[in-house]
């Protein structure tokens, strides 16, 4: 009877190989590139530039990665130092790199 009760308190893994999965998929961070000033002015001088509507290319650091988004500008608020692009929010501070790619507007 007392080996029957010490196994009721042994590891039980309601799911076979999950913690294996999870330990598989653990996120690998990225230090935060630190950017010359020539890439921070190319930054803010593109910054300038932009309107609604122009299709863009940038890379940006967060959650730890560097990731690359294109799209469309859908507003850039310089109180708040922000950029959307389509339905994602970006803050200035975590742009990498942002390149125009073309736009919708042309001057007359």
């Amino acid at each position: 009877m007392g080996n029957e009760r010490a196994r009721q308190f042994l590891p039980f893994a309601a799911l076979r190989g999950y913690l294996e999965l999870i330990r598989n998929q653990e996120k690998i961070w990225e230090e935060r590139p630190i950017l010359s000033e020539e890439q921070q002015e190319q930054i803010a001088a593109a910054l300038q530039q932009l309107k609604p509507g122009m299709s863009v290319a940038l890379a940006v650091y967060q959650e730890g990665t560097i990731q690359n988004r294109e799209g469309r500008i859908k507003k850039v608020d310089f109180s708040r130092r922000t950029l959307t692009l389509e339905d994602q929010l970006f803050s200035f501070s975590n742009l990498i790199e942002l390149e125009i790619q073309e736009s919708l507007f042309f001057e007359e």
